[in-house]
């Protein structure tokens, strides 16, 4: 399967302009990372990066790890920023590849273009992929766990491959060291995997054991830094996030207007009308669920 993934990305890429493109993407990024002065958050995620911690009190420390990574280039705002623009680049190939999965083919030109559009125009994708924020490791780790669930919800069989749990878990993981986000997202989406293919699960049960302990060895600097500091961020968070249980109805109309305009009115336009033509797609169901 990742041999036809690696054919639909090539055939992809030789679509006429999208490679450069996607390079032109990338300098207009770098450029832009290079002259915006750093925001409010930035300047706290850059300081984390002078002396690396397990983890910190309202976020893992995924931004922490690009923050020191850009340091080793300097103290300049594109060294700050350096990494954000490759890894939107890099999560825009994943998706690629997550689209084409779900298409059972390789991408027409039309279709090329649109999705190009669609992961460099998007709001939350494209401020992801200039400023020093989580949420760019948050979409790559998201869009390589969602590749890796696709590829085994297509499997036909028992014999999806050790590997191939390992690095699910892994992923799911890793995005968990960006923000806490991921883990209803990814628990949504394993549970939606495991029901679909529970007819094999006497036959892939080393591999679910697998993909739970390759997650939780992903996220043990978290779990390790909180067991030093009586579980203080996931406290935080909870009570952040769900401080009450009461329920305003502005909350939800909020929250209906944010999404789509964060991600894109066209980006979520497409993602509904698609599942509702392909609602029996399993793939489907578990983009939405996850």
């Amino acid at each position: 399967m990742f041999n036809q993934i690696a054919k639909d990305l090539f055939h992809f890429l030789k679509v006429p302009h999208i490679t450069l493109a996607l390079i032109v993407a990338l300098l207009i990024r770098w450029l832009m990372s290079s002259t915006i002065p750093l925001g409010h958050d930035e300047t706290y995620y850059w300081d984390w990066g002078r002396n690396l911690q397990w983890s910190y009190y309202d976020h893992p420390p995924g931004v922490a790890w690009l923050s020191w990574l850009g340091q080793f280039f300097g103290g300049s705002l594109l060294a700050a920023r350096f990494w954000p623009p490759l890894i939107h680049l890099a999560a825009t190939l994943v998706l690629v590849a997550c689209t084409t999965l779900m298409a059972e083919r390789s991408l027409s030109k039309k279709e090329a273009w649109i999705l190009f559009g669609s992961t460099q125009l998007s709001p939350i994708l494209s401020a992801g992929g200039i400023m020093l924020l989580p949420d760019i490791g948050l979409i790559f780790f998201m869009s390589v766990f969602l590749l890796l669930v696709f590829c085994l919800a297509l499997k036909k069989d028992g014999k999806a491959g050790l590997e191939n749990f390992i690095l699910m878990g892994l992923s799911g993981g890793l995005a968990f060291c960006f923000k806490y986000h991921a883990a209803p997202m990814v628990s949504g989406a394993m549970l939606c995997l495991l029901w679909l293919r529970r007819v094999y699960f006497n036959k892939e049960f080393l591999g679910w054991i697998a993909s739970v302990i390759s997650g939780l060895f992903a996220i043990i600097p978290v779990l390790y830094w909180n067991s030093q500091h009586q579980w203080i961020s996931f406290f935080y968070q909870s009570h952040h996030g769900f401080g009450g249980l009461e329920f305003h109805f502005d909350w939800l109309l909020r929250i209906l207007i944010a999404v789509p305009l964060l991600a894109g009115p066209i980006l979520c336009f497409m993602i509904i009308l698609q599942f509702f033509n392909h609602r029996r797609n399993s793939l489907y169901i578990i983009l939405m669920v996850g």
